[in-house]
């Protein structure tokens, strides 16, 4: 019998201690920091590489791209719901045992890098907001700092990471994210660019949205598994998303719009401040301290152990404090920019990964998966899933045909395809082309999962 045809009612999951609340507020936490900001800032901003909307079509198109990232979100949070298990083990039915193995660089550089992005403008917004009350700081000397604290959350479990949330990181967050959006929204400075002519990119501000549902998935079984009711993961990490982003890429956005500054991630942080008062300090300061510094341990923590249930020889708590210490490491020793562009790069590999997890949860196993499956190396989903592959290149490729990214001879190397940039939403275009090959193929390669599960009782 399959896993999610067992659930006719809320479970109470053993070894889970987040409830309904607390999954909600995990996710809004984890969401309203720099990437949403990042974000909302490019679709904002006139300089080179944003997409200069107005104020009006961000109130447009800010809701619509929250509503259509919160819908990819709760449907790729369904079957998490109903197992309590990582994200390394709910993709072996997409990927295939083996494949899903060979997904864990991919899946520890994005929690690394995103917890060392967040670190890096930890420090950038402490130092700023000092620098704007007077007083000169070292950048890595906030960035340790902030390390240092998410080396002890994690070392002290769940529960510590459970009560700062809803000490500091839900309400604070959400506090100085509404601080940032009103004093962008009461500026007077915005009058001066209402009569901006409405900017072509819509669209595309709306497919950069969606783009934070596949940067989001590799977090969302590892937390889901960690919530008791199983029905409460995928309207909690809905809601929590949604209320969150909104916010964050509102204040974004119109920051994007008051000033003209440049695209990376620390001039965003910095834009958010405004000018060089007092009170932008303070804003500064307050943002890193309740918007960005539990964010790591946030990121972190889920992955870690789930990594750990994997390597049951391995002592979690050399992941709890081996890995923030790799991404305090990178936080000192690589700017933002480059950084967020590792987690651009990142979401060019998700999108289509994405797809297929949907296309493979959706129209294959219909959410219900065989339970000898995800733990018999030997089993349904044994080796390698090859419906999966070709999806995931084709995905890849069309985002790429869409939008190239990456480094100077990768861009150089796509413009020489036919038609490129073909000026597609990029992901939009990826994710339907690997939703619909892995779908296709999937129909020829799909293993005879019946008889196996006859033999089970």
């Amino acid at each position: 019998m399959k896993g999610s045809r067992r659930r006719q009612m809320a479970v109470a999951r053993p070894g889970a201690e987040l409830s309904a609340v607390d999954i909600t507020a995990w996710w809004a936490a984890m969401t309203i920091g720099i990437p949403a900001v990042v974000v909302g800032y490019r679709i904002g901003s006139s300089a080179a590489g944003g997409f200069g909307l107005t104020p009006g079509q961000l109130l447009l198109v800010i809701p619509l791209g929250v509503v259509i990232t919160v819908g990819l979100l709760w449907l790729a949070a369904r079957p998490a719901g109903a197992y309590t298990e990582g994200t390394l083990v709910l993709l072996r039915p997409s990927l295939g045992f083996l494949g899903a193995w060979a997904y864990l660089p991919v899946h520890l550089v994005i929690i690394v890098v995103l917890a060392a992005l967040e670190l890096r403008l930890v420090g950038v917004a402490i130092a700023g907001g000092l620098e704007k009350l007077g007083v000169l700081v070292p950048v890595w000397l906030p960035v340790v700092a902030a390390g240092a604290i998410t080396i002890t959350v994690l070392a002290l479990g769940l529960q510590t990471a459970r009560r700062l949330l809803r000490a500091v990181g839900f309400w604070g967050g959400l506090a100085v994210g509404l601080w940032a959006l009103w004093q962008f929204a009461s500026s007077a400075t915005l009058t001066e660019v209402a009569a901006r002519p409405p900017s072509p990119y819509a669209w595309r501000a709306v497919d950069l949205i969606m783009g934070l549902a596949a940067l989001y998935f590799p977090f969302i079984a590892d937390s889901g598994r960690l919530v008791r009711d199983d029905r409460a993961v995928a309207p909690g990490i809905g809601s929590g998303f949604g209320v969150a982003a909104l916010v964050a890429l509102l204040a974004g956005g119109l920051a994007g719009v008051a000033t003209t500054g440049s695209l990376d991630p620390e001039s965003a942080l910095l834009a958010l401040a405004g000018g060089g008062t007092v009170a932008a300090g303070l804003l500064l300061i307050a943002w890193a301290l309740a918007g960005e510094a539990d964010q790591p341990a946030l990121m972190l923590l889920p992955g870690t152990e789930a990594t750990a249930d994997l390597f049951r020889d391995l002592r979690p708590e050399f992941l709890r404090v081996g890995v923030p210490l790799v991404a305090t490491a990178l936080a000192v020793a690589v700017g933002g920019e480059d950084l967020f562009g590792v987690v651009s790069t990142v979401i060019t590999l998700l999108v289509p990964l994405l797809g297929v997890f949907l296309a493979d949860a959706l129209l294959v196993h219909r959410n219900g998966y065989l339970s000898d499956g995800l733990y018999n190396p030997r089993g349904a989903y044994r080796g390698f899933n090859i419906p999966a592959y070709p999806a995931l290149l084709a995905g890849f490729v069309m985002y790429q045909w869409a939008s190239p990214y990456g480094g100077d001879w990768w861009v150089s190397f796509v413009n020489t395809w036919p038609g490129a940039p073909l000026g597609l939403p990029p992901v939009l275009t990826s994710l339907a082309v690997s939703f619909a090959v892995y779908g296709v193929l999937a129909r020829f390669f799909r293993r005879q999962e019946v008889y196996i599960s006859k033999l089970r009782v």
